[in-house]
């Protein structure tokens, strides 16, 4: 998928990718500032936009689209308004899933006005359009403010979720982050401009088959988000040697070389990393299992 960009249209800089070498029982304890508060999309529609619907105005978005009955499609056009309520095209090469849907990528300016899709074959033949509006009924996404934190959780038990919604009583005055959950990997980017409008990922992979689902095209996508800035979490002791080892699903995204698991007795280091007010680790002589790693490539805190 190659959307148009202008020169300036990227800023590259170097990302971050956290582990978080615990077991998911102790992700709860995580302390975040709020939840989602935001209507959701209409699912019924054969597209969406965002991460589960969810778009911060001015940064890229994934477009996905349910249309296994148009053969042929090579390329999408888009059109909607920019910042300025300019009409703007969009155009580029489509993404194609390995169950057969498409994905494209676009950047929305406002939260109003009409999105026309539309998908064209190699000769720029329009195969199919759909005309939505960004408002009311038929909507297929939900725009945010560009000043607002988009949080994005694949996971199988919205543990990340229940502990963010559990948090919204302690206040603290910061602005809500939104919460997108992708509970599977057909929600997921084929491009890593489709993470554009994230500030951060939590990875559980306590789930395996679920996990094992990704496509090396998406492990690609997250790989290279986290290279131009993004901010990656992953929670995986509990299925670590399969993932992370050499020849592992994930092992690109593993801080040094896998060394077997381990168990720690304290959590302070963990707490103080997470600015946590909780113990991980409540009675005495309860313990964590943790990934233990070899050759070390990064900062370890």
């Amino acid at each position: 998928m190659n959307p148009q960009l202008t020169p300036s249209g990227i800023v590259r800089f170097i990302g971050q990718l956290v582990w978080l070498v615990l077991t998911i029982s102790t992700v709860a304890l995580l302390t975040a500032n709020s939840s989602l508060g935001q209507e959701d999309a209409d699912q019924a529609q054969p597209v969406s936009i965002g991460l589960d619907g969810n778009v911060r105005l001015g940064k890229w978005a994934p477009v996905f689209i349910e249309a296994r009955d148009v053969s042929g499609a090579t390329q999408f056009e888009i059109e909607l308004l920019d910042g300025d309520d300019t009409p703007l095209i969009y155009t580029g090469k489509l993404s194609t899933t390995s169950a057969g849907d498409y994905q494209a990528c676009v950047r929305m300016g406002r939260k109003y006005g009409n999105i026309r899709l539309g998908l064209l074959d190699a000769e720029g033949t329009t195969l199919k359009e759909w005309l939505f509006p960004v408002k009311g009924e038929g909507k297929v996404t939900v725009p945010l403010k560009s000043t607002d934190r988009m949080i994005v959780a694949f996971e199988p038990d919205q543990v990340f979720q229940t502990a963010i919604d559990s948090s919204m009583s302690l206040g603290g005055g910061k602005s809500r982050p939104v919460i997108s959950v992708l509970d599977s990997t057909a929600k997921m980017p084929l491009h890593w401009l489709g993470y554009e409008g994230a500030d951060t990922m939590l990875m559980v992979t306590s789930d395996l088959e679920r996990v094992e689902k990704f496509s090396p095209q998406q492990v690609n996508a997250i790989a290279t988000w986290v290279e131009n800035g993004g901010r990656l979490v992953v929670s995986g002791a509990k299925n670590s040697e399969k993932l992370f080892s050499s020849g592992g699903l994930l092992e690109s995204f593993s801080p040094g070389v896998y060394a077997g698991m381990g168990e720690t007795l304290s959590s302070n280091r963990l707490e103080s990393y997470a600015k946590s007010d909780e113990q991980l680790i409540a009675l005495r002589g309860k313990s964590i299992e943790i990934s233990t790693f070899s050759e070390i490539n990064g900062l370890v805190d």
